[in-house]
């Protein structure tokens, strides 16, 4: 029985080796492709942008930047017995970063980040990946028809999600072993590429923090930079950039009487069903709510997690019950914030997002899942005007209240609402609508399950929730863009 035993326990360990997927990156090439990387359909992409460390499009660029199990760039080909002319990964970081600059020195860029979650990777067909292509080529247009002049540029974040090249369920089994790789990467070189994409949007636009404090006007900025994160994704990148944004939302001055804007890191950050212990989050929520607010501000952070998703839901803090059995929590709240993610802890949400069948007349005509470039362009049209009635109805520049003092909620194109969780009896349950960080519970009709998070009404809230930035850049001054920057 004995030798049966470790017989099988062998075959099972020789089955998980022989399933691991190589620890490698897989964009290696630093030359810019010569052609042009446009989606070809079923076949993808061109091969020689298959290992590209940058892809370009007449639409927007699409580079890579990736990182090992441990959070490091990638070595020199060399030191690990490759051949330095097949693979060129380890100057990934360098190369983005110089022809981000090259770019902004033509015209003004509009910057994504995406961190992918588990189950991915950097590979020309991953998922994530064709599904960034699509996003950033709706951005593209977004950018045309506000004839803003803008270039968009991608910048795709890759660790190894997928660590086992086997099918459903069995590869599920890796869960835990990527939630540590994640927690690896989120202290990594992913801290020198966020440093690094700040520092380069402080010198362009201007800003200056230090004894001559000058915050850039919305209509200054040349380079404008979104943050996104999926999954473990969304683990690493919160590690990466949660003290800046403590710092940033404590270190705020008053000016004339007022409180000053807080301070960001990039535009806004987004993390989509993040996998990551609430009470990482507990001191970034409390540093939100302890501050006053005199106006709106559009959200510096946000967290959207489904109500529908088993990952975080359920899978998540039932590992979390079983690994913190010996921890000592002094709360209730501790103790859930513990074994739970902040998606998943009611007193740290702060919206409710769901599909009501409600619309706005300013969204008349906007189609839910458009088929051709026209009607995309028409939706974004709608989607400004939009956007435009919100701002319009902002009291004294502050979310608008009903006779009761609770917040009203606010309807984007395609029928999506956004209610604040406003009106309750306890502070830690009553956050400011105005403040500009949220964490938002969503329906399974927008976003079904853990991965699914690419559906058309999903991404049409997301293009609306970046819009603020045109006219709400969390600034002391908010202005409306300039006439060319607004569709006719």
């Amino acid at each position: 029985m004995r030798i049966r035993f470790w017989l099988i326990a062998s075959l099972v360990a020789s089955m998980a080796v022989a399933a691991c997927t190589s620890n490698e990156a897989f964009r290696k090439v630093a030359a810019v492709p010569t052609v042009a990387c446009q989606p070809e359909g079923a076949l993808g992409i061109p091969a020689p942008c298959r290992q590209a460390i940058t892809e370009t499009t007449t639409d927007y660029d699409l580079h890579f930047v990736e990182f090992d199990d441990e959070g490091w760039t990638y070595p020199e080909a060399a030191a690990v017995g490759r051949d330095p002319q097949a693979d060129q990964s380890s100057q990934q970081l360098r190369l983005v970063i110089e022809r981000l600059k090259a770019a902004e020195r033509k015209q003004p860029v509009r910057v994504f980040v995406f961190v992918h979650g588990w189950k991915h990777n950097a590979a020309f067909d991953d998922e994530n990946v064709v599904n960034f292509r699509n996003f950033l080529k709706e951005a593209a247009l977004y950018e045309e028809v506000a004839q803003s002049g803008n270039r968009v540029v991608g910048i795709y974040a890759g660790w190894r999600g997928k660590s086992l090249d086997v099918a459903e369920p069995w590869i599920s089994a890796s869960f835990w072993d990527r939630k540590s790789a994640a927690q690896r990467v989120a202290v990594g070189s992913i801290r020198e590429l966020t440093a690094q994409l700040r520092a380069f949007q402080r010198h362009a636009n201007g800003m200056q923090y230090g004894a001559e404090k000058k915050f850039a006007l919305p209509n200054d900025q040349r380079v404008r930079v979104y943050m996104i994160g999926h999954s473990f994704g969304g683990l690493a990148l919160y590690a990466a950039v949660s003290q800046s944004l403590v710092n940033g939302l404590v270190s705020g001055e008053d000016i004339d009487g007022k409180n000053a804007p807080v301070e960001r890191l990039g535009d806004m950050i987004v993390l989509i069903n993040p996998a990551f212990e609430a009470t990482r989050f507990q001191p970034l929520d409390r540093a939100a709510r302890n501050r006053k607010y005199d106006v709106y501000q559009s959200p510096i952070f946000v967290a959207i997690t489904s109500d529908a998703d088993a990952a975080t839901g359920k899978l998540f803090p039932l590992g979390r019950t079983i690994n913190t059995i010996l921890e000592s929590e002094l709360t209730v709240e501790e103790r859930n914030a513990n074994r739970n993610t902040p998606g998943h802890v009611d007193a740290y949400l702060t919206h409710r997002l769901d599909l009501s069948g409600t619309k706005t007349v300013a969204c008349d005509g906007w189609t839910a899942d458009p088929k051709s470039p026209a009607e995309m362009a028409e939706n974004i049209q709608l989607e400004f005007k939009n956007s435009e009635v919100f701002n319009a109805q902002l009291t004294d520049e502050r979310w608008p209240l009903d006779g009761t003092g609770k917040p009203f909620s606010r309807i984007f194109c395609g029928g999506v609402v956004l209610t604040p969780l406003g009106g309750q009896p306890s502070p830690f349950s009553n956050p400011d609508p105005n403040m500009p960080l949220w964490n938002v519970t969503v329906t399974a009709d927008i976003i079904p399950d853990h991965n699914d998070i690419n559906r058309p009404i999903f991404r049409a809230f997301l293009r609306q929730l970046f819009l603020d930035e045109y006219f709400n850049a969390g600034f002391r001054v908010r202005t409306r863009p300039p006439e060319h920057q607004l569709p006719k």
